[in-house]
């Protein structure tokens, strides 16, 4: 069943064609180019991220050799999802705001997911981590400033584990893919069931599958099935740009999507004509979209990687 489901993960991707017009504030969907320019952006912002090639067999044509893959390595997890801490987590991350039954896709939780991880999170990374909604620029530099979660510290070291996380972008359904590869505290490789458990219960059947990472030669990963991320991001990027505008007066609504810049030192310069009519560039979709990842495995430190520099 692994090898059929990859076989056919691979077809899918091999038929699809390859988009170069720009949806992401309609659809939630991007092309190859903004994967990565986003996935350029997060190394910038957060070096704990890198890009790293692949063997030539597995190379995409469509994607610049050096920027194949977005990983980074050994995040901690201290906290199963199924037992009665991660219930408790999940509890705190699933709030009673969804973003309405003509909207989710069966996913209603996941936004109230990202609107309260700041207040399941660390006290004193609160202010850093924010609601994502309100992400811009200036919130991206508070990112810079937070520290990895102290609570780790409180946990049993013996169950510790640690992943490293895969980023790649899925042609057929034009969004970004996780993989996840984990070790227990003594550097063994997990199986795919003990994987499952840092997936919160109820989603962890409609999202989780197993197969051959397509490009890694024979490593068995799980990932979160990409074909509901292009709704929810839709909907995160339109709710984040509704925020930023009622924050805005008329007139810096006008002039802030003219001369909307990220980063210092004019190491990023200013967005390109196609994205000027967005308050939220295209450069920070893949913040977003880890934001909404840490609400599906919430036990997994995704923080880490945004404060650990």
């Amino acid at each position: 069943m692994l090898g059929i489901r990859s076989k056919i993960s691979a077809l899918r991707e091999y038929l699809t064609p390859v988009s170069t017009v720009s949806t992401y504030q309609k659809t939630g969907e991007i092309t190859p180019e903004e994967f990565v320019a986003a996935g350029d952006f997060l190394v910038y912002k957060f070096p704990t991220w890198e890009w790293f090639d692949v063997t030539a067999s597995r190379r995409r044509e469509f994607l610049p050799e050096d920027k194949q893959v977005l990983i980074t390595r050994l995040v901690p997890s201290y906290i199963r999802a199924n037992n009665d801490e991660g219930n408790k987590l999940a509890e705190a991350l699933l709030g009673d705001d969804t973003l309405g039954a003509e909207d989710d896709g069966g996913w209603t939780e996941i936004e109230s997911a990202i609107k309260s991880k700041a207040a399941a999170a660390d006290d004193k990374r609160n202010d850093a981590i924010a609601d994502m909604e309100a992400v811009d620029a200036d919130d991206l530099d508070d990112f810079d400033a937070a520290e990895p979660a102290e609570s780790s510290s409180d946990h049993d070291p013996s169950q510790k584990r640690t992943y490293n996380l895969y980023i790649t972008y899925s042609l057929s359904y034009r969004v970004p893919k996780m993989y996840l590869s984990g070790f227990n505290a003594d550097g063994v490789p997990l199986s795919a069931d003990e994987m499952a458990e840092d997936i919160i219960g109820e989603y962890k059947d409609k999202t989780v599958t197993i197969e051959k990472a397509p490009f890694m030669e024979d490593q068995t990963m799980i990932s979160i099935h990409p074909c509901k991320h292009a709704n929810v991001m839709r909907v995160l990027l339109g709710k984040a740009e509704d925020k930023f505008i009622e924050s805005q007066k008329p007139e810096e609504i006008t002039e802030g999507m003219k001369n909307l810049s990220v980063g210092e030192d004019n190491e990023w310069e200013q967005i390109d004509d196609s994205h000027a009519e967005s308050a939220v560039p295209v450069t920070h979709y893949m913040i977003y979209f880890l934001k909404f990842i840490s609400s599906v495995t919430p036990g997994i430190e995704h923080d880490y990687t945004m404060g650990a520099l």
